[in-house]
């Protein structure tokens, strides 16, 4: 904190402060960022060598939504790479600025998870994924590299609806066939858990499809439900890019008091398997129970 006004940078610099620099960058004035003092203060501590505080205090506070820091680091260039780094992890898009430093001298997602990667794998014991944070989580898709796959697909699979959002959008960035393989798995828990992994996969679109048509033609390998849920995925990608084709077939009876329900208008409602050896006739409750619609019933039966 500064009680007598802006700080000398250029004094503090001369002296080699760099305590005092490193508060600068949070220096306030009415209560509002000083974007010309904390840029001075960025590029100081650049030229006496100490981008280890800028790239300490990153995660800390609320640095990184500070223009002033932003635009000293494009103009630092490679030695804020680290910087950028610790900006992405919080979930601010740096991942261009990372790109146009060139090749550097160390291997990002290392220096993003701390830990050691051999031989291209992730130690998965070694990451505390409890305190793992929704940007964190975010960021890796930013940051585009397939060897989170493994990460993310754990992510996925914690609690909360924010976190699961975020791991399949990450998923979703860096799409390659790992990812979607990873996303597929995810319409077997159920219709609550597995949206956003539909949502992904609808948004990576016709690049989805070829491994989708496959789960439907698997049998052995894939359950009703997720087979279910892949000829959903592709209905959604044919209605939102035309000419793709979906080859489950699947025969459904309809109970009258389902008529008029949205979700089975958007043909989302939660279809459940009936064994065919049930003689009864009773009708399942759909699970979404909304706008009026509790005992929207629907018959499901398995194809042949």
């Amino acid at each position: 904190m500064f009680f007598w006004g802006a700080p000398n940078i250029e004094k503090l610099k001369r002296k080699g402060n760099i305590k005092a620099l490193g508060r600068a960058l949070s220096y306030e004035k009415d209560y509002e960022k000083d974007y010309s003092v904390i840029k001075e203060a960025a590029l100081a501590l650049h030229e006496l060598g100490r981008m280890d505080v800028i790239e300490k205090r990153i995660p800390d506070d609320d640095l990184y939504s500070t223009s002033g820091l932003q635009d000293a680091l494009i103009e630092i260039g490679s030695p804020a790479a680290k910087c950028f780094i610790a900006l992405i992890k919080k979930a601010y898009n740096y991942t261009e600025e990372l790109a146009h430093l060139g090749p550097l001298d160390f291997d990002p997602l290392t220096v993003y998870l701390g830990v050691e990667i051999e031989d291209g794998e992730i130690p998965l014991n070694s990451i505390d994924f409890d305190q793992f944070s929704e940007d964190a989580t975010e960021g890796l898709g930013l940051l585009g590299d397939p060897r989170a796959i493994p990460i993310l697909s754990r992510l996925y699979d914690y609690d909360g609806e924010n976190l699961k959002y975020r791991s399949a959008d990450a998923l979703k960035k860096i799409g390659n066939s790992e990812a979607i393989e990873v996303l597929i798995s995810k319409l077997s828990m159920g219709f609550d858990y597995s949206w956003p992994a539909r949502s992904a996969l609808t948004e990576i679109g016709r690049k989805a499809v070829p491994a989708l048509k496959k789960v439907l033609k698997d049998k052995n390998r894939y359950s009703f439900k997720i087979r279910e849920e892949a000829n959903l995925v592709l209905k959604r990608i044919n209605e939102e890019e035309g000419g793709v084709s979906s080859t489950i077939k699947a025969s459904f009876a309809f109970n009258p008091n389902s008529v008029g329900c949205p979700y089975l208008r958007q043909n989302a409602c939660h279809f459940r398997k009936l064994s065919s050896k049930n003689d009864s006739g009773g009708p399942e409750r759909c699970s979404l129970e909304v706008n009026g619609y509790q005992n929207c019933h629907v018959w499901a039966i398995e194809p042949r």
